[in-house]
């Protein structure tokens, strides 16, 4: 799907010479820099989801009319995330405070997280400036780990939480995961099209539009009027 399927959609662009849009993700590349990744850094993927994601970009990229790439991380939003059993990290977490008991969570990843909402504003000011085609990070801006993300989760939220780092091995991984997954946004700062917001600002503005839902996270007796 995540090959072939950025293939047959090229083709038919081709067929009626339409420009493409495509999101990618972070995991194309291998994690071991110490700096943020930048479109011009070489990718290499640590597992076969990062794989089949790069050889997506491309056929994408190769789209005549034009391909846009936009890679992608660490994504939260309102939506139910269907490939994450309806959950994401912020749902998680709240989710976890809900049973009151204490929450461990990795603090050996380096993410920036990233709205969705945020993500669809970024295309379509892109699709609006009309931007040249090619590869592009599209992220909040900064990074923090995952233990940084759920404390301020729950300080925008005024919820006191017994919140620690994991220990070693205690969430082992079932596949290889890069550990530093920052993305510079240098393509869309050079177009000067950059309008992504610091993920602090963004995970703020996210709550407060959608705090009736957040809280509901919650509540599982109310969970039903939210999907």
């Amino acid at each position: 799907m995540n090959t072939l399927g950025p293939l047959y959609i090229a083709r038919a662009a081709d067929e009626i010479q339409a420009s493409v849009y495509h999101f990618s993700t972070d995991y194309v590349f291998s994690g071991a820099q110490q700096r943020p990744y930048e479109e011009s850094d070489g990718p290499a993927p640590c597992n076969v989801y990062g794989h089949s994601k790069l050889a997506g970009e491309g056929f994408v990229l190769a789209t005549r009319a034009g391909g846009y790439v936009l890679r992608v991380g660490a994504l939260y939003g309102a939506a139910r995330c269907r490939g994450k059993g309806g959950r994401n990290f912020v749902r998680t977490m709240i989710e976890l405070c809900a049973k009151g008991t204490e929450i461990a969570v990795t603090d050996d990843e380096l993410i920036t997280p990233t709205c969705t909402a945020d993500v669809a504003r970024q295309t379509v000011h892109m699709i609006d400036a009309n931007a040249p085609a090619g590869l592009y990070h599209a992220t909040s801006q900064g990074d923090c780990s995952w233990l940084g993300f759920a404390q301020e989760i729950f300080a925008h939220l005024d919820l006191d939480v017994k919140l620690r780092p994991a220990r070693a091995g205690e969430f082992p991984m079932k596949i290889p995961r890069p550990r530093m997954s920052v993305l510079n946004n240098a393509a869309l700062r050079r177009t000067g099209l950059d309008i992504m917001p610091p993920w602090q600002d963004a995970l703020r503005n996210f709550i407060a539009a959608h705090r009736s839902l957040v809280c509901s996270w919650r509540n599982p007796s109310r969970l039903a009027h939210t999907q």
